[in-house]
């Protein structure tokens, strides 16, 4: 599996059909950019085949904004941002009440807020984006309890993924203590997030010229963008910092060994760094990574037979991104086993993949690229995701055939660029009893 950590943590694919899928044909999907006067983007796309309505507003505020001392600030806001504003006294208590859905992704470079809800339904997340942009309630009578609330729930997100804590020290490394070293579903500190610092933050990032509105689904283009501008032109320009945006990975070889109770899976994590999203040899890369972790005779899984769990999982920022080998399982011999990943990796770079093997992960992307545009809030999300990295939501009209264009060549000379290479880190998760 590939799993992508920043369009990531959130724009995490679970694909579960496990055999190659004959081509299909992706007609153009009619997208249009539109903006206010006050800055606010709005990237749309009516589809009358729809039964529901997205919207989806990203703002450019991230966890890399943090300081030290006030990790898990930014989740905080998101969280406040979910709860009430002056207008409305409980956000997900709305959306629910239609049949509808709310989802959060927090990242280190921005925020994602992304609801659905039935097409007929389509003012209510329009009206509560309005909402959320400015007129969000900060109440000092509660915010100690309310801080506590968000850390509970953050808690729950974070024990999701049972390789969590493990990611979370390999970031820590690998990015060498800068904005990016934590997860950005980091707990906010007990001590050191006042809500006057909340707040704070609130003011100088939520603002319309720091934004991007998506909808997606079944709507009337002229009413829609009519109820846009009536909910969102009284706001004006915000003065948005300047964030942070220079960055070094700290990949010079190294073996770390980790000890973890007798009952825990053991596991290896061999970490490269892998190009950008809006870089040439990005898509090579995605889907050198679907032949070495993800079609059913992916690499790694005809390496270690058995019991054996592999994944291969993208962090994808926009000043850097790493590619995470990982497989877990209970190793006979886990020097052994990381030796024989190694090799096999550097075969990869040195001697390529093969015709048969490009062709089965062509088809794997193909279908499930399809499929994600058949659903409503995947649509979404991906729109969002070519927005934020790729800087062009039309993008998503070109990247599957620039995907069946690769070839052995590409593939390979992409292999040979990244995986040959002594910059990487191997951690070593392993039972005390070895």
């Amino acid at each position: 599996m590939i799993r992508k950590i920043g369009l990531s943590l959130l724009f995490c694919y679970m694909f579960l059909i496990q055999t190659a899928y004959p081509n299909a044909s992706m007609k153009p999907l009619l997208i249009r950019v539109d903006s206010l006067s006050n800055g606010l983007k709005i990237v749309y796309l009516a589809d009358e085949s729809k039964n529901s309505f997205a919207a989806t507003m990203i703002y450019n505020i991230g966890t890399k904004i943090e300081s030290t001392d006030q990790k898990g600030l930014v989740s905080l806001l998101a969280y406040y941002m979910n709860t009430e504003t002056e207008n409305i006294p409980n956000i997900e208590r709305l959306i629910s009440e239609t049949g509808g859905e709310l989802n959060t992704i927090i990242h280190y470079d921005y925020i994602i807020f992304n609801s659905i809800v039935p097409a007929m339904d389509y003012k209510l997340p329009l009206w509560i984006e309005s909402e959320r942009i400015r007129n969000v309630k900060f109440n000092s009578n509660n915010f100690e309890s309310n801080k506590n609330i968000a850390i509970n729930k953050l808690k729950h997100i974070k024990n999701k993924s049972a390789d969590n804590e493990q990611i979370s020290k390999i970031l820590s490394l690998i990015f060498d203590n800068t904005f990016y070293s934590h997860q950005p579903y980091e707990l906010p500190s007990q001590n050191n997030i006042s809500l006057h610092s909340l707040k704070d933050l609130y003011d100088k990032y939520i603002q319309p010229n720091n934004a991007t509105l998506i909808i997606t689904g079944k709507f009337d283009i002229n009413s829609t963008l009519q109820t846009i501008r009536d909910y969102f032109s009284h706001y004006p320009k915000g003065d948005i910092p300047v964030q942070k945006d220079s960055l070094t990975l700290n990949l010079e070889h190294d073996r770390i060994i980790r000890q973890i109770q007798k009952n825990e899976p053991q596991s290896i994590y061999l970490c490269f760094e892998m190009p950008k999203p809006n870089d040439s040899d990005y898509l090579q890369m995605n889907l050198l990574n679907t032949i070495i972790a993800q079609i059913p005779n992916a690499r790694l899984k005809k390496l270690l037979p058995g019991n054996n769990d592999c994944e291969a999982i993208e962090i994808n920022t926009r000043n850097a991104s790493i590619i995470i080998y990982r497989i877990s399982g209970n190793f006979q011999d886990i020097n052994k086993t990381e030796k024989l990943i190694i090799e096999e990796l550097r075969n990869i770079a040195t001697n390529g993949i093969t015709e048969t093997e490009l062709e089965e992960a062509k088809n794997f992307i193909e279908f499930h690229y399809l499929l994600d545009l058949t659903v409503n809030k995947k649509l979404s999300l991906k729109l969002a995701w070519f927005n934020n990295f790729q800087k062009n939501p039309f993008h998503i009209n070109s990247t599957l055939d620039k995907y069946l264009k690769l070839t052995l060549d590409n593939i390979n000379t992409t292999a040979n660029k990244y995986l040959y290479t002594n910059n990487y880190k191997t951690f070593i998760y392993q039972s005390s009893q070895n």
